[in-house]
């Protein structure tokens, strides 16, 4: 029998800023004493959240919205999710991001848009 996975969703949406992400992540875990900073997050992810709840997937829906003020720090955070990931598979087993807008107009080839 598999061990049930922990999930960690969150809503572009929704979140608009580092602070607000820092803190869907302290919510969703449990964690209060979280630090909400990308060390924090990356002891989260590597092993805060695995002896807490177990295997956890992070899924991120319209991952596209409301990262315009905080791109950079936007794309540091995607950085640490996907470097963990690929880190402690056993533990981060899924990273899956979606967005609100199509990258690529449907019936185009997105290696002609380069």
């Amino acid at each position: 029998m598999t061990e049930p996975v922990f999930p960690l969703i969150f809503d572009g949406a929704e979140i608009d800023s580092e602070e607000k992400f820092h803190q869907e992540v302290r919510f969703q875990s449990g964690i209060d004493w979280y630090g909400c900073n990308l060390d924090a997050l990356d002891d989260m992810l590597c092993s805060i959240i695995p002896m807490a709840h177990g295997p956890f997937r992070v899924e991120w829906r319209n991952a596209d919205l409301g990262t315009s003020e905080w791109q950079q720090r936007f794309l540091m955070i995607v950085g640490t999710l996907k470097e963990m990931q690929e880190r402690f598979p056993d533990r981060f087993v899924e990273f899956k991001m979606t967005f609100a807008e199509p990258y690529f107009d449907e019936g185009q080839d997105p290696f002609l848009q380069r």
